[in-house]
C-alpha cells in the first residue's frame, strides 16, 4: 500500500509538472504572437502574425488534447489505487474477523479444557 500511495505521488508530481510547462509554453507563446502584431507594420509581417494565430490554437489544442490524456489516464490511476486500497480493507477486516474467531475458538478451547482438568481432579478427590 505504501508503494502504491509512493507511485501515486510521483504520478501526481510528474503530471504537476508537466502542467505548468504546458502553462509556461502558452504564455510564451501568447507573447510572441503579441510581439510579432506589434512589429508587424507591413503586409508581410501582418501576414506572418495571421499565419500564427492560425496555428496557435492548433498547436494549443494538441497540447490541450495530450494534457487531457494525461489527466485521464492519471484519473484512472487513481481509480485502480482506490479499488486496490478498497480490496485490502476488505481483506484486512476479513482477516481481523477471522483472527478474532481463531481467538474465541481458542479461549473456549482453553476454557474447556480447564473445566475438565478441574472435573477429573474434583472426581478423583
Amino acid at each position: 500500500m505504501q508503494v502504491a500511495l509512493a507511485e501515486e505521488r510521483k504520478v501526481t508530481e510528474k503530471l504537476s509538472r508537466n502542467l505548468e510547462l504546458e502553462k509556461r509554453r502558452v504564455e510564451s507563446m501568447e507573447q510572441k504572437l503579441k510581439n510579432s502584431f506589434r512589429r508587424s507594420g507591413d503586409k508581410s509581417g501582418a501576414a506572418a502574425a495571421a499565419a500564427a494565430v492560425q496555428n496557435l490554437p492548433d498547436e494549443i489544442r494538441g497540447r490541450d488534447d495530450q494534457l487531457s490524456s494525461s489527466m485521464e489516464k492519471y484519473r484512472l490511476h487513481c481509480e485502480n489505487l482506490s479499488a486496490s486500497l478498497e480490496e485490502c480493507e476488505g481483506k484486512l477486516a476479513s482477516f481481523e474477523i477471522q483472527v478474532k474467531n481463531d481467538l474465541i475458538y481458542c479461549t473456549l478451547v482453553t476454557d474447556t479444557y480447564s473445566l475438565f482438568t478441574l472435573a477429573m481432579a474434583w472426581m478423583t478427590s
